[in-house]
């Protein structure tokens, strides 16, 4: 899972979409909406199925050899992760999520000390008070700790804006706003054919739900007989 994905969960600023560099996309969904669109394209363990409960209108989990089902994902369950080796990159002891961890507390030091230099400026009075460009920056700040191949560092890429000529600036900014238009476009589009698939799952009338992850029966099992409850993990688990 990349750092960015972590982000989604543990950015400790305000969460509007599915994507850490999209602040200023604005979604109507709500934060278990999106939740369970992002649990959806998450890997399933072996023997997993995920299933759909037209009552509650949520899918669930099946441990098809236990016939067990749960609300979380299998990842994100307490039980199933403390029946795998702690090698398996799902189990925090394992070293794929002892480094996940590392990023995220690199991400988070990066993002608070950007975000304290940013509140000095702004009672100095010497930058205007603009939340876009904490969120440019921490949006950066992902991309690095997303490309370790890069040899620069963020310090680095940021003294090196500045280098640029005015019309580079206005060019690199420009191409900035297109990508941003481009990757909303891209949500909107992921948001309408979730809540489409929910429609035809809630009405039965999905062909190949294989297709979108779920058994070739989604209501072949029934459903956790606690009340539907999918509690926030923070941070997501593996598998996506």
């Amino acid at each position: 899972m990349s750092a960015q994905g972590l982000h989604r969960a543990n950015s400790g600023h305000s969460y509007k979409s599915s994507s850490s560099d999209e602040s200023s996309f604005e979604d109507h969904m709500g934060s278990d909406a999106r939740r369970s669109m992002d649990d959806e394209r998450r890997d399933l363990p072996p023997g997993w199925v995920r299933c759909f409960d037209p009552k509650t209108e949520h899918h669930f989990y099946v441990e098809e050899a236990t016939r067990r089902s749960i609300w979380v994902h299998p990842y994100d369950d307490p039980e199933y992760i403390a029946s795998i080796p702690d090698t398996h990159p799902a189990h925090p002891n394992s070293e794929e999520a002892q480094q996940m961890r590392r990023t995220m507390m690199e991400q988070r030091a990066r993002y608070e000390e950007l975000k304290k230099a940013h509140e000095q400026q702004k009672q100095s009075g010497t930058t205007p008070h603009d939340a876009s460009k904490l969120d440019e920056h921490h949006e950066d700040i992902i991309k690095s700790l997303n490309a370790p191949h890069e040899h620069k560092s963020w310090l680095q890429r940021q003294k090196d804006k500045f280098k640029m000529s005015h019309e580079e600036r206005k060019k690199h900014r420009e191409e900035k706003k297109r990508l941003a238009a481009e990757r909303r476009q891209k949500l909107r589009e992921q948001q309408a054919d979730w809540m489409r698939r929910r429609q035809e799952l809630a009405q039965k009338q999905m062909e190949n739900p294989q297709q979108y992850g779920y058994a070739s029966d989604p209501y072949g099992y029934a459903p956790p007989n606690q009340p539907y409850n999918r509690a926030a993990v923070d941070p997501y688990g593996y598998g996506e």
